[in-house]
C-alpha cells in the first residue's frame, strides 16, 4: 500500500470531481463523500475512518487494510457517516480549496450536518472567496445534485433546519492521519 503524497492527493481530487458528478444512485451527502474516497483509494492508499459507536460508547476506527473488499470496508467504516468531520477531516483555508475537498455544515452537538463535495474551484476573481461547484447527496436520499456559488455565500447561508451555532467550513480528508495509521499498523 502506498502513502498519500502530493501526487496521490491530486489524483484523488481529479477522481472525486468526476465520481460525484456522475454518481448514478440515490445516496446521502456523507456517504457520497466517503464512497468517492473509498472508490479511489481502496487497496492503493490507506484510509482510517473513525466513527462513534453508540453501543460501546467509544470512538472506533476502521482501517482499509483490514478488509478484503470495498463494500465490507464501506459498511464497517461508515455505519453512521454523519459525524464524519470530527476525526476524519481537517479545516482548509479558502485559498487552498480544491476538488475533492468538502464543505461541511457541523451542528453544535457534533452529529448530523451536511456535506458537499467540491467539484471545481475558480479563484481567478478573488482567491479568498472562490466560486465553487459542488455535488451533494441529501436526506431523504436522492441522486446527487449540483450546487454552486461563491464560498462565502455557501458558508454564510443559514439552513432553516440547522440550529443556531451550526458552522459551515471547508475541510479536507485527514490524509496525514491515514498515513500515520498505516505506519503504526505496519510496525505491529
Amino acid at each position: 500500500m502506498n502513502e498519500w503524497d502530493g501526487n496521490a492527493r491530486l489524483a484523488y481530487a481529479q477522481h472525486a470531481a468526476s465520481f460525484v458528478s456522475v454518481y448514478p444512485a440515490a445516496i446521502d451527502c456523507a456517504h457520497l463523500a466517503v464512497e468517492a474516497l473509498i472508490d479511489f483509494s481502496f487497496g492503493k492508499y490507506p484510509i482510517a475512518l473513525s466513527c462513534y459507536d453508540e453501543k460501546s460508547d467509544a470512538w472506533v476506527t476502521a482501517f482499509s487494510g483490514d478488509f478484503n473488499s470495498k463494500s465490507a470496508f464501506s459498511s464497517a467504516a461508515i455505519p453512521d457517516a454523519h459525524e464524519l468531520w470530527v476525526k476524519n477531516t481537517v479545516e482548509v483555508k479558502a485559498t487552498e480549496l480544491s476538488p475533492g475537498d468538502l464543505i461541511m455544515t457541523m451542528r453544535p452537538n457534533y452529529s448530523h450536518g451536511h456535506t458537499r463535495i467540491v467539484h471545481s474551484v475558480d479563484a481567478s476573481i478573488d482567491p479568498s472567496n472562490p466560486y465553487v461547484v459542488c455535488y451533494q447527496g441529501n436526506l431523504p436520499i436522492k441522486i446527487p445534485v449540483r450546487a454552486e456559488g461563491y464560498l462565502a455565500d455557501i458558508v454564510n447561508r443559514q439552513d432553516p433546519f440547522d440550529p443556531k451555532g451550526a458552522k459551515t467550513l471547508p475541510r479536507r480528508w485527514f490524509f496525514d492521519h491515514f498515513n500515520n495509521e498505516f505506519r503504526i499498523r505496519s510496525l505491529i
